[in-house]
C-alpha cells in the first residue's frame, strides 16, 4: 500500500531496527535468563536480576542508538527522504526500539515460571493491535514513519501487561546486583562477536543495495524478504 519510495524508507528503518536490537542485546537477555534460572523461586533476587538486566540493556541501547542514528539518517537522505522526513522516521523508530528491548527482558520472568498462556495472550493481542492500528492509519497516511509508529505503539501496552505478570513472581526493585552484573557482562563478552556477525550477515543484502543500488531496488528486496515470513509458517 505504501508508495515505492516510502516502502524503501520503511525497509531501511526496519533493517536498522533489527540491527540495533541485536547489538543492544548482545547476550544480555541470555544472561538474565541464566541468572534468573538460578533464583527463580526467590522474588527479591529475581527482581534484582531483572533490574540488573534492564540497567545494562538501557546502557547498551543508548550506545547502539548513538551509532545507528547518523548512519540511518544518511541512508534515508541518500534515498531521497527530506531531513524532516528522516528525523520523523528516526523518532518513530525509538519507541519500537526501546519497548522491544524492555519486553524481551520482562517476558523472562513469566517464562521461568511457565506462565506461558498469559504470555502468549499478550503477544497475540499485541500483534493484532499492531495489525489493526496499521490498517486504520496506512490508508489515510501512507507514510513510512506512520507505519513504523503504528507497529511500535502497541508494544507499550504489551510491556505494561508483561510488567504486571512479572510482579506476580518477582519483587520490583530499582537496585541492581553487581555480582550478577559482572556475570552477565562476562557472558556478553563471549556472545557479542556472534551478535555482531548475525546483525550484519542477516541484513547485508539490504545494506549493499541501499549503498550501491537505487530506491526502487531497496523497496523490491524489502518486499521479497516478506515472503520468507510467509514460508516460515
Amino acid at each position: 500500500i505504501l508508495p515505492t519510495e516510502e516502502y524503501a524508507l520503511y525497509t531501511l528503518a526496519n533493517t536498522m531496527l533489527g540491527t540495533m536490537t541485536v547489538l543492544a542485546d548482545g547476550g544480555i537477555s541470555s544472561g538474565v535468563m541464566s541468572e534468573g534460572g538460578k533464583v527463580w523461586q526467590n522474588r527479591e533476587k529475581l527482581g534484582a536480576v531483572v533490574a540488573t538486566g534492564m540497567y545494562l540493556r538501557k546502557r547498551f541501547a543508548i550506545i547502539s542508538l548513538g551509532i545507528a542514528t547518523p548512519i540511518l539518517l544518511y541512508l534515508l537522505h541518500h534515498h531521497g527522504a527530506s531531513w524532516m522526513s528522516s528525523v520523523l522516521i528516526v523518532l518513530a523508530l525509538i519507541p519500537a526500539f526501546f519497548t522491544t528491548l524492555s519486553g524481551s527482558i520482562l517476558e523472562i520472568v513469566p517464562k521461568l515460571h511457565q506462565d506461558v498462556v498469559s504470555l502468549q495472550k499478550i503477544q497475540v493481542f499485541n500483534n493484532l493491535a499492531r495489525l489493526g492500528l496499521l490498517g486504520l492509519t496506512i490508508f489515510i497516511f501512507p507514510l513510512a514513519y506512520i507505519a513504523i509508529l503504528a507497529a511500535g505503539l502497541p508494544q507499550i501496552w504489551a510491556n505494561i501487561q508483561m510488567r504486571k505478570r512479572a510482579r506476580l513472581f518477582s519483587q520490583t526493585t530499582p537496585h541492581r546486583d553487581y555480582e550478577v552484573q559482572n556475570r552477565i557482562l562476562g557472558l556478553v563478552k563471549r556472545l557479542m562477536p556472534g551478535a555482531i556477525y548475525y546483525a550484519f550477515s542477516s541484513q547485508i543484502t539490504i545494506w549493499l543495495i541501499s549503498i550501491f543500488g537505487n530506491t526502487e531496488s531497496v523497496a523490491q528486496i524489502g518486499a521479497l524478504s516478506r515472503f520468507t515470513l510467509l514460508l516460515s509458517l
